[in-house]
């Protein structure tokens, strides 16, 4: 099959088409394929977590906050005294055979009750293939996805046969799966990521002062920022709403606010990372950073204000870090637990619901998608009510 390291030879307009049916035909034949092998491992009838010695699948060592959400589940099984595995997923997920055989072996000498896989489909479905058959039949089988709309898209009714149970990490990702998947027949849970058992440090004055010299940026500086990546959707993400409500809250591009915005993966996708240079061309008080430059919990101790100005989330992981380290979020209400909402200092921004439009093409594909397209003018009628109320504070 062609690599698609080759498709950068190829003219931008085709570039993109090419990788999406690529990875299409690869899905279309690895569902084929893996079809008799997954019927193998459904249950006549549910399990039910037991909670005895439980088993956590995920990406482990990533930096992401997929990564982080399951070593979060892996601290709040072991608050609640109960005996629980970390196993990363990441080696087995590249065919590697050596890998799979080690992770199923280290899983059989631990010897689980539950395995809580914190994968969403259909990389969920990959993992299920890799494990013995044994273990899947004898063990409450539990889908730890997160998701970002009303609705699932419809091929995960076929990862959904495999669980036992389906949890999410809030409120509106178990609604998804409920109006998604009436007929699933096992519990559907909301469990919150556990964030106060291992909270990013506050901010102190001196590693506030420390942050923003490395960065440039003024200690007496109104700094906002926000962090996101392109691999979590440029459209979902929206920073350009970020830019908008920040220039519109202060219009003096000669003034001493600051907007940092963190991607550590931009070159990943062209048309977002030259939107965002064009814009931080067009006004010297937008600073890119990447991951080098601004490794995290250090960059949300440079802000004032983190805004995230998202139209979905699952959760917001990175709204409540910020909290922790003692900057105001303001953030779309739309979608997110009053969990979230309930924490000091944090300002809901108002949103309408809008059809999905989504160029590097994940969201769009479920059908009636909708999500929130936020109030710029009371984003930015909060940043420069938070700028006043700075300005007015005894340095």
């Amino acid at each position: 099959m062609l690599g698609l390291g080759l498709s950068r030879y190829l003219p931008a307009a085709l570039r993109s088409p090419l990788i999406d049916t690529v990875t299409r035909t690869r899905r279309a034949a690895s569902d084929v394929l893996a079809t008799r092998d997954l019927a193998a491992k459904r249950k006549p009838a549910p399990h039910v977590f037991r909670g005895d010695r439980v088993a956590l699948l995920g990406f482990g060592e990533a930096p992401s906050g997929l990564g982080r959400g399951v070593r979060l589940m892996h601290l709040q099984m072991r608050d609640e005294g109960r005996a629980s595995a970390l196993f990363d997923i990441a080696p087995a997920l590249a065919r590697d055979r050596k890998s799979i055989r080690a992770l199923n072996a280290d899983l059989s000498a631990f010897s689980p009750s539950d395995l809580i896989i914190h994968v969403n489909p259909p990389l969920f479905r990959d993992v299920v293939r890799r494990l013995p058959r044994t273990l899947v039949l004898e063990c409450a089988l539990i889908g730890f996805w997160a998701w970002e709309l009303e609705r699932l898209p419809n091929s995960w009714g076929a990862d959904a046969k495999l669980c036992d149970e389906i949890w999410g990490p809030s409120a509106f990702v178990v609604d998804a799966v409920r109006a998604s998947l009436p007929n699933f027949s096992g519990m559907v849970h909301a469990t919150s990521h556990a964030v106060d058992l291992a909270p990013v440090p506050a901010a102190t004055p001196v590693s506030r002062l420390a942050t923003r010299t490395r960065l440039g940026v003024g200690a007496a500086a109104f700094v906002v920022g926000y962090a996101f990546t392109m691999a979590s959707n440029f459209a979902r993400k929206n920073p350009l709403a970020a830019v908008e409500a920040f220039q519109q809250a202060f219009p003096d591009r000669k003034g001493s606010e600051r907007l940092l915005l963190r991607c550590p993966d931009a070159d990943s996708y062209p048309r977002g990372q030259a939107l965002l240079a064009a814009s931080a061309a067009q006004d010297r008080r937008i600073v890119l950073l990447d991951r080098a430059r601004s490794p995290m919990p250090e960059f949300y101790h440079a802000l004032d204000v983190f805004l995230s100005l998202h139209r979905s989330e699952g959760y917001g992981l990175q709204i409540v870090e910020a909290l922790q380290a003692g900057a105001a979020a303001v953030a779309t209400r739309w979608g997110l637990s009053d969990g979230i909402a309930a924490r000091a200092r944090f300002h809901g921004v108002d949103s309408t619901l809008v059809d999905v439009e989504d160029p590097q093409r994940v969201y769009d594909r479920v059908p009636g998608a909708r999500w929130a397209s936020p109030d710029i003018g009371h984003a930015a009628a909060t940043l420069h009510s938070l700028r006043q109320s700075a300005a007015s504070q005894p340095q």
